[in-house]
């Protein structure tokens, strides 16, 4: 579930999620995707987690098409992870690392 609301926020900086006007990059979100997936080998492209992905988006008012344009926003959240990088302890992989794990696990909804 946490990787799934990590998800759902990261798609509501997206200019096209009008509901919020505060945008922030979610670069910390990345790192807890992979951290959260890898730790506990979850597969985000079960029918489970596909059906909670619906689920969490639903209830949040949250369009699914925000997952297939993410690639788009990764400028946008490359300006945060500077604030990752001060704050993680241990090995730290690139930006575009995590950004291309979080990407590469996007179930068809």
């Amino acid at each position: 579930m946490i990787a799934v609301e990590k998800y759902r926020a990261i798609c509501q900086q997206h200019p096209r999620y009008t509901a919020r006007t505060n945008k922030t990059g979610r670069a910390r979100d990345l790192l807890d995707i992979h951290a959260v997936v890898t730790s506990r080998t979850i597969d985000l492209g079960s029918d489970a987690n596909r059906d909670l992905f619906r689920s969490v988006f639903t209830a949040k008012r949250v369009p699914f098409e925000l997952l297939r344009d993410l690639d788009g926003q990764r400028e946008f959240h490359r300006s945060d992870w500077p604030s990752v990088e001060q704050s993680a302890t241990g090995l730290l992989g690139s930006f575009d690392f995590y950004f291309d794990f979080v990407l590469a696990r996007i179930p068809p909804l």
